[in-house]
């Protein structure tokens, strides 16, 4: 609903259950008339358990059993309009696997009921009116060095917040060869398999293949069955069983757990070239089918196109199918999640790329300008002008504080128009404090010259302000660091981005910003160009060799501003699948989870809430300003506390289930 009020937005920175325990096989390398095979075994997981290339689990004899992989069968629940998902793992244990291929079969359920996989042409990978299933190879990079920034720190004292293959065996530090995710390469990058249709697997390697399965709303529910295929040079060599239980409600359209995700166009530009746009396009198709929101620079400016920039006191024609929905339908090749349903976020001057160098008279036309547009035309986006970003609030002219007094006295329809500016969570509910994004919570601000520390009860008490003071106010949230929330890292376990929305639920944050996906050139840190399908590391200034953390500089992370790679890359031809459009990565695919399981909570409270307060505080005991400081008079700037949920996926199915089970009303029991 719109709100009426004129509102500030407070953008805070706070940046088993059915195993079959008879069973004793673990995996399988070969179906009826296989014959030979160099691929010695074939099970399948979640993917939030990474298996990192060189492990050869099955083969070595380990228990791969999970929750959807029972030693022969994949099992999946879900509801209607959910995304639901399983990753198989080929392993060549001696030879290399040469000519491999995969494919998938309809899964058939009840009255003649299907939900269709269908290979597309390369040209048409962003058209999913055919096909509800989806299957990736997946590739890998390694991780040289230790994400920095997502940790917090990298030191010795902050060791219980790292993943757990990152921490030293010793828990006291050690040689970065001996930490257990040192120089492995780690799945991320989700190609669709019609542009690696045939693959070798080297040997004493596995290869990931991803699969991702909409439920449309209209399926009946109950039980589906189908099967993978896996084939050498054209032989089928195993086949595995299929098992899709269909619940009896639907998730919504609109996702309960709100987020936008930053791209510009400069960022897609060097690798597109002439098809910036239809990437950049496409990339919101890609983004509504994880449920994700994109924000950007309004189709941006750049060599061959002038995007209409922040003067013109509306969105770009380009962005009006996705505000209204018309762009993910049918006639525009979507179909999945929020099929008609348009991106409920438009960021207005992002990062303040509207209101700098602005005289009062100027600022207060385009805030008339912009909201006279949305109350006529787009009355249901949530928009709002972002003012500046962290420190350059101090420095930009005009300041902050006069930007915000020329916002109060705006009498036309501007006066609605909400406004956006990151500062920290302690000082949100008074005077503006100096803005940072440095961790997911305050940890204290500068007042008069004087440190005021951030800590438990001081952040709770700013939040309740601020959420007492709705609807004038929202509370924002940005970034991903442990302990209080899971990173966006990519050798951080695949549970740590589910559990962010969980985070964000409890919490009660209205909306989380991830502030890049696209940051393919490296220019913030003078280091220029990166080879995202080559080079795990993304942001940082240049690396030199840290004998306890690898690879690494003060700054660096693995990851950090890239979430969708470039299906074209003009940079690095040798990586260039010359596609019009982005590749997902493995990180999207874990946070929709987290989202969709935000959907199964909002059902299942209006059923149950206190049963589901329950869980939320079992599944994330300590989320966000929760996991930090709680002693003032203390040192709040670090945080010694490991995180304080689980990073077994299973657990995290297990409490999906139970809610699914509340909000069904018939208990699923897996055979």
């Amino acid at each position: 609903m719109r709100k009426t009020q004129r509102r500030r937005v407070v953008f805070a920175v706070v940046t088993s259950f059915y195993f079959s325990t008879a069973l004793a096989a673990m995996a399988f390398a070969a179906g009826p008339g296989s014959g030979n095979t160099a691929i010695t075994a074939v099970w399948a997981n979640d993917g939030e358990d990474k298996v990192t290339q060189d492990e050869l689990r099955a083969s070595d004899g380990q228990n791969v059993t999970n929750s959807l992989w029972n030693g022969s069968t994949i099992s999946l629940f879900g509801a209607k309009n959910e995304v639901v998902d399983f990753n198989l793992i080929l392993e060549a244990a001696s030879t290399s696997a040469t000519n491999v291929s995969v494919t998938m079969s309809d899964l058939s359920g009840p009255n003649g009921s299907v939900i269709r996989y269908a290979p597309r042409s390369t040209n048409n990978l962003f058209n999913w009116t055919t096909t509800e299933s989806e299957l990736f190879y997946i590739r890998y990079l390694q991780i040289l060095g230790l994400s920095n920034d997502f940790y917090g720190t990298l030191a010795t004292w902050q060791e219980p917040t790292f993943p757990i293959r990152a921490q030293c065996p010793s828990g006291t530090g050690c040689a970065f060869t001996l930490r257990p995710v040192a120089n492995r390469f780690y799945p991320d990058i989700a190609v669709p398999i019609e542009l690696v249709p045939t693959f070798t697997i080297s040997a004493g390697t596995n290869q990931s293949v991803w699969a991702d399965i909409y439920i449309p709303k209209t399926v009946a529910p109950g039980a589906y069955t189908g099967t993978v295929t896996i084939s050498q040079s054209g032989i089928a060599t195993s086949t595995v069983p299929i098992s899709l239980e269909v619940m009896n409600f639907a998730l919504p359209d609109a996702p309960t757990s709100l987020t936008m995700m930053f791209t510009e166009y400069g960022d897609l530009y060097s690798r597109y070239g002439a098809a910036t746009l239809q990437a950049m396009q496409n990339q919101m198709l890609v983004a509504h089918r994880h449920k994700i929101s994109i924000i950007d620079d309004n189709m941006g400016v750049g060599s061959g196109w002038t995007g209409p920039g922040w003067n013109t006191d509306a969105p770009a024609p380009q962005w009006i199918p996705f505000l209204n929905g018309t762009g993910f339908t049918a006639t525009n090749g979507y179909a999945g999640p929020g099929a008609g349903t348009g991106n409920n976020v438009f960021s207005i001057g992002t990062y303040g790329g509207m209101t700098g160098g602005l005289t009062q008279s100027v600022f207060t036309a385009d805030f008339n300008g912009w909201e006279t547009w949305f109350e006529a035309s787009s009355p249901s986006t949530d928009r709002f002008v972002y003012l500046c970003d962290e420190v350059y609030c101090q420095s930009m002219t005009p300041t902050l504080m006069t930007q915000l007094g020329w916002w109060s006295a705006i009498t036309g329809p501007g006066r609605n128009l909400p406004t956006m500016a990151t500062q920290t969570l302690l000082g949100a509910p008074n005077a503006l404090s100096d803005p940072t994004s440095l961790w997911p919570y305050s940890q204290g601000y500068l007042k008069d010259n004087n440190w005021v520390s951030g800590y438990r009860e001081t952040d709770q008490k700013a939040v309740n302000a601020v959420l007492a003071d709705e609807p004038t106010r929202e509370l924002f949230a940005y970034a991903s660091t442990r302990p209080g929330e899971g990173s966006f890292a990519i050798e951080d376990d695949g549970t740590s981005l589910r559990e962010l929305p969980w985070a964000q639920y409890k919490k009660q944050v209205n909306r989380w910003f991830i502030w890049e996906s696209t940051y393919y050139d490296n220019t913030g840190n003078g280091v220029g160009n990166t080879d995202v399908f080559a080079t795990a590391q993304t942001w940082g200034a240049a690396p030199s060799y840290n004998t306890m953390y690898g690879e690494i500089s003060d700054n660096s992370d693995n990851g950090n501003g890239v979430a969708f790679y470039p299906g074209t890359d003009a940079v690095f031809p040798t990586n260039s699948y010359g596609i019009s459009g982005p590749i997902a990565s493995l990180r999207l695919k874990y946070w929709r989870r987290g989202i969709q399981d935000v959907d199964y909570l909002a059902l299942a409270n209006a059923i149950a809430p206190g049963a589901v307060a329950s869980l939320v505080q079992q599944m994330v005991p300590l989320a966000l300003w929760e996991n930090q400081c709680y002693n003032p008079a203390n040192d709040c700037t670090y945080n010694f506390e490991p995180i304080s949920w689980s990073n077994d996926p299973d657990a995290w199915e297990a409490a999906r289930l139970q809610l699914a089970n509340i909000i069904d009303g018939q208990p699923l029991t897996k055979k």
